[in-house]
């Protein structure tokens, strides 16, 4: 056995012959290869595995992340079979972010997830087939519509016999609309359901249904927020009026001489946003004026 207790940095070559490759607890592999590695050996992950680089071909190998460990995947290269059966087993984190391309598991790589496979963005393509254990958890982040670079997706070949539970994220200030709808797992063929479902329930409300090849989030409401100002600020003959807002929501700006009730005048042109801010110009005037803001229905 092989024993890296600091710092690891695999960056060309082979790790072969009979035994395992450790990464001990608190140690980190630095996997930033600009050519194409060879594992021929297990590569047993119990600290940090940060995979930034370019693809690794598997060999009749296994990649085991222990409990407690981080693997991650910061990239858009692949795992990729050159002969006999390959595996990816995880009982730790399996993580994906950085990168909105597709990190792939090809045939003949396999991943078994018994703990957390962590989706912040891109797409993970797990060709070779994914397993879920009773324990395992998905969490996919959603922050747009778009598949892969507004939200992460799992997407196995084949066949899967789903279990486990499905989480999900909102993240970037992203805020949904009612009846958006998120395709956070694809497969050839869908067998099995996620045992349980959890969201970001002081957002929105979200509900999962499944289809023949795909597991599919859909907003079934959106919790309001009250917009807020923040500080006016000058800019040339203007003031730019800033506020807190939703996603696909529209607001009118609206001012008055005073803070009466009544008699608020709307400044031309209504603002629809697609981010969690909003702002608009308004003339300066000789007058004082206060500000308010309304969400329209």
């Amino acid at each position: 056995m092989v024993t890296v207790n600091n710092v690891m940095n695999w960056t060309s070559g082979t790790m072969s012959g009979s035994g395992r490759t450790r990464i001990a607890p608190g140690a980190t592999l630095n996997v930033n290869n600009s050519g194409v590695l060879m594992l021929q050996r297990t590569l047993e992950n119990g600290g940090t595995t940060l995979w930034t680089g370019a693809n690794i071909t598997m060999d009749s190998a296994v990649i085991t992340n222990r409990a407690g460990a981080l693997f991650h995947a910061q990239n858009s290269a692949t795992l990729m079979q050159r002969s006999g059966l390959n595996r990816l087993d995880n009982a730790g984190t399996f993580r994906k972010s950085a990168n909105t391309g597709t990190t792939t598991l090809t045939t003949g790589v396999s991943l078994n997830n018994y703990n957390t496979v962590e989706l912040r963005s891109g797409i993970l393509a797990a060709n070779g087939g994914y397993i879920s254990g009773s324990n395992a958890l998905l969490n996919c982040a959603i922050g747009g519509t778009t598949p892969g670079t507004g939200f992460a997706r799992l997407q196995v070949g084949g066949t899967v016999n789903l279990n486990g539970s499905l989480s999900v994220d909102l993240i970037n200030g992203f805020l949904p609309a009612t009846n958006d709808s998120f395709a956070v797992l694809t497969a050839g063929t869908r067998t099995g359901a996620f045992a349980n479902f959890f969201y970001p329930s002081n957002e929105v409300t979200m509900q999962l249904s499944n289809t023949a090849n795909s597991v599919i989030v859909r907003v079934s409401g959106v919790v309001f927020r009250q917009p807020m100002l923040f500080t006016p600020v000058p800019s040339g003959s203007n003031v730019l009026l800033s506020w807190t807002a939703q996603t696909n929501r529209t607001y009118r700006l609206e001012f008055n001489r005073d803070v009466s009730p009544t008699n608020w005048e709307a400044v031309p042109g209504d603002v629809t946003t697609l981010s969690n801010t909003a702002s608009k110009f308004d003339s300066w005037t000789p007058s004082n004026r206060f500000y308010r803001v309304r969400a329209l229905p």
